[in-house]
């Protein structure tokens, strides 16, 4: 007799086999990958229309300064997107001086172009998206070196926890004659 298979946690059902013959799905239908994104898409959507109509000055800089942040996000297909979020918040970082400027210069849209026409400010939009990718950059090296480092200081404490036991027990509890 055959023991039953242990039912992993998250995972449907598996169909019986009358259910099966039955013609019927006893899988849950699942919700398309496109499903969420249609949400995100509509918020982006009525966001972008909505700043566009209330406050069109600050339209022109956010349309002017964030296609870094757009660029990052439609090239991420990483799980979590880590990149596209940090390139967006240091695109974000070098937008909001230049809207702090819109905001208390008047709020118009003359002053929103003259600030678009300056090359400091598109120096200082762009370049903090770049500093978002090079964050991106080289905290991947500074990752792997730290935990490299970790092994290796995991591996020097085994081998003296190793070398305690064989001053203790003798050579032949490492496993070589």
């Amino acid at each position: 007799m055959k023991a039953p298979a242990p039912k992993l946690s998250g995972l449907p059902a598996s169909p019986s086999p009358a259910a099966a013959t039955k013609g019927k799905d006893a899988a849950p239908r699942r919700r398309s990958a496109s499903a969420g994104n249609t949400w995100g898409l509509l918020l982006i959507t009525f966001t972008v229309v909505a700043t566009g109509v209330l406050s069109f000055p600050s339209f022109i800089i956010l349309a002017c300064g964030m296609p870094p942040a757009l660029a990052a996000a439609l090239i991420d297909n990483r799980p979590g997107r880590y990149a596209s979020y940090c390139v967006m918040a240091a695109n974000l970082a070098g937008i909001v001086p230049v809207l702090t400027a819109l905001w208390f210069g008047g709020n118009s849209a003359g002053l929103a172009m003259m600030l678009m026409s300056d090359v400091y400010v598109w120096l200082s939009i762009y370049g903090a998206a770049a500093t978002g990718w090079v964050l991106i950059w080289l905290f991947t090296y500074i990752a792997e070196f730290m935990l490299a480092l970790m092994a290796s200081i995991r591996v020097r404490k085994l081998h003296s926890i190793q070398a305690g036991m064989v001053a203790e027990w003798g050579p032949g509890i490492t496993g070589n004659p």
